[in-house]
């Protein structure tokens, strides 16, 4: 198939405001052309695929696929995800953070990979992003990179800064850089907006905070605006698929860019859900033959928009990220509890700075946790138990003076052993 970014990236700019027949109608013909393509070049597909009636009539017509999960694609060789058609010298391999598990491999064509920082481009010039503007990017130490023309261009006054650093050696970093552009995990700087609160200082000349990597919450937009005067953009994407929605430039919402991706919402048993109403999300990338992923479960459960009446653009709109699908919490009677709500719960706990569960093997759970000095461990336990509803499990806690982040600088709230 071929794919020219340019002309995407051009035509990328007046689609969101399309109506939803155009847009559908472009849909379908994607999703034609991907499936046919998947299933006469991509061994995985072709086998996958095998005694199923692919005519695709209706957009509805891809329920008629088997949804597929990175559980299984990891137990492929790489080649059997990869077209056949593809040229070996003009690929690209491309990882997922592996963050339940080892990492998903699959490649992508430079085509593709352009297509990707075009998409980016579009997304920061949306938001008033220009070349010269100063960027800082909290980040782990990480190699150098090689960049594209295209990287070049969005890092071209590019600065790291180490987030394993000290956070006033990270603010007196940034300090001296003065940024136009923050971009970082919302725990990463969630981190220097404390800091900077605590000590009552200010970042002079940001104009823009970008987040990705992990769900920002209600918390981190107010302390964001505390800190910083703004909430913070968002981008959502996946390495393996790329960027599938951003901050809506009209409002506010994330948006999904359905020129690229197909994106379906549905319950436990992959039922359409509703407006207003949560459930785990698929995405079908639209333009990615290289490793086509189709009907891909990302593991993500979100909440749709209830209506877009308020928004100038007609792409889908979701309402919220609401972490994954195994981010649960499973009780004795069988009911779950999601961790999202857990800790908006905890966050309502007088004194309580930082909390971790641990579910163990056994069953039982640690409540690891940061409290200040004045509050008691017995008020804080009681306190736990009572607003998390957590009187059903096996419970043990422990008073902690760190509760490290991950090493990629994410805050597990919940954790299995």
């Amino acid at each position: 198939m071929s794919l020219n970014p340019f002309v995407e990236f051009i035509k990328a700019f007046q689609f969101p405001y399309k109506n939803r027949e155009l847009i559908s109608r472009y849909q379908l013909r994607k999703l034609q052309e991907i499936v046919h393509h998947a299933y006469e070049n991509v061994p995985f597909y072709r086998q996958k695929y095998h005694g199923i009636d692919l005519t695709m009539s209706s957009l509805e017509d891809i329920q008629k696929l088997p949804v597929v999960t990175s559980r299984e694609l990891r137990k492929c060789r790489i080649e059997e995800l990869t077209s056949e058609k593809a040229n070996p010298q003009q690929l690209l391999e491309m990882a997922s953070a592996g963050t339940s598990g080892s990492p998903l491999r699959v490649k992508i064509s430079k085509k593709e990979n352009t297509l990707r920082q075009l998409n980016l481009l579009r997304f920061m010039l949306g938001y008033g992003w220009v070349p010269w503007w100063k960027v800082v990017y909290l980040t782990r130490e990480i190699p150098h990179e090689k960049y594209s023309f295209f990287q070049k261009l969005i890092n071209k006054k590019k600065f790291d800064v180490d987030i394993h650093q000290p956070i006033e050696k990270q603010v007196r970093q940034i300090k001296k850089i003065k940024p136009q552009l923050l971009n970082g995990m919302p725990t990463g700087i969630e981190q220097i907006a404390d800091w900077l609160i605590d000590h009552e200082e200010h970042l002079p000349g940001l104009r823009l905070l970008n987040t990705g990597g992990e769900v920002k919450k209600e918390h981190h937009v107010e302390k964001f605006n505390k800190a910083f005067g703004m909430p913070g953009l968002q981008r959502y994407g996946a390495w393996e698929l790329g960027i599938m929605g951003y901050s809506c430039t009209h409002c506010h919402e994330l948006c999904i860019n359905e020129r690229a991706f197909l994106a379906e919402v549905v319950d436990d048993s992959y039922i359409s859900v509703k407006n207003g109403e949560q459930g785990k999300v698929l995405f079908t990338a639209l333009n990615q033959y290289t490793t086509p992923l189709i009907r891909y479960e990302t593991g993500d459960l979100i909440t749709l928009s209830g209506s877009q009446d308020h928004c100038k653009t007609t792409y889908l709109h979701f309402k919220s990220i609401d972490g994954r699908d195994v981010d649960v919490l499973p009780l004795k009677d069988g009911r779950k509890l999601h961790a999202q709500n857990l800790l908006h719960a905890a966050l309502n706990i007088n004194g309580l700075k930082k909390i971790q569960l641990l579910l163990k093997k056994d069953g039982s759970l640690l409540v690891k946790y940061i409290v200040d000095n004045a509050i008691s461990d017995e008020t804080v336990r009681q306190e736990v138990i009572e607003v998390m509803h957590l009187e059903e499990l096996d419970v043990n806690f422990e008073r902690c003076s760190e509760i490290p982040n991950e090493p990629s600088g994410k805050y597990k709230f919940l954790k299995m052993e």
